[in-house]
């Protein structure tokens, strides 16, 4: 059986086996090590990466934690996201606007 591949809008396909990525991870499909040979452990890593990558890009875990879920270290995962397309920081307009306001609001006081 294939598995189907979703094509996300960032541009790398994530396989679908009737598993979330999120539930991947639990019950171990998706860990590290999780029974493949030595010489397969790094696609086993790449492919906890982009599981990782995946939850982060769809907004289910923090940074800190798709790091974690992959055990990778924080600034090479940010550096993994980049590379393929998902912005490591998610800083928008309204985060820059609410601070804006805090700091008038601070100035105003002080």
């Amino acid at each position: 059986m294939r598995a189907r591949l979703k094509q996300p809008s960032r541009g790398f396909a994530v396989p679908r086996y009737g598993l979330s990525a999120q539930n991947a991870f639990r019950s171990g499909a998706a860990a590290p090590g999780w029974g493949m040979t030595r010489h397969k452990s790094s696609l086993s890593q790449e492919a906890a990466r982009l599981l990782a990558l995946e939850l982060y890009r769809e907004d289910k875990v923090s940074l800190g934690r798709a790091a974690e879920l992959c055990q990778t270290p924080l600034a090479a995962f940010m550096d993994f996201a980049t590379k393929h397309g998902v912005p490591a920081l998610r800083y928008s307009f309204e985060d820059l606007e609410e601070e804006r306001q805090t700091v008038d609001g601070l100035d105003r006081r002080g």
